[in-house]
């Protein structure tokens, strides 16, 4: 079964290439990922108009909140607002959430 998913350093990191894995996790009814590693490329590497928006890190939050397995996250996004940061905050306050 799938137990990490690392998307470190991917030149291609977007909101469509995160909302396309981590769906294809989710519809995978058997899969108890444990560990989720998602960065994107620094900002000298990276291509400007590539990136993660807001919408990227809603899904990444939806996914968070339906994978009670999930016990590792580790993020790096170079436009991560505020409010983003307390969605997610809240999410793994949860009682059900995993995450330490």
């Amino acid at each position: 079964a799938l137990r990490v998913v690392d998307l470190t350093e991917n030149p291609r990191l977007d909101d469509a290439t995160v909302r396309f894995f981590l769906g294809s996790i989710l519809r995978n009814g058997g899969c108890r990922l444990e560990t989720l590693n998602i960065f994107e490329k620094l900002e000298g590497e990276a291509d400007a108009n590539i990136g993660m928006t807001e919408n990227g890190v809603e899904y990444i939050i939806s996914f968070v909140s339906q994978t009670p397995s999930l016990s590792m996250l580790r993020l790096g996004i170079r436009e991560l607002s505020g409010t983003g940061l307390g969605n997610l905050a809240n999410i793994i306050r949860q009682e059900d959430c995993n995450i330490a």
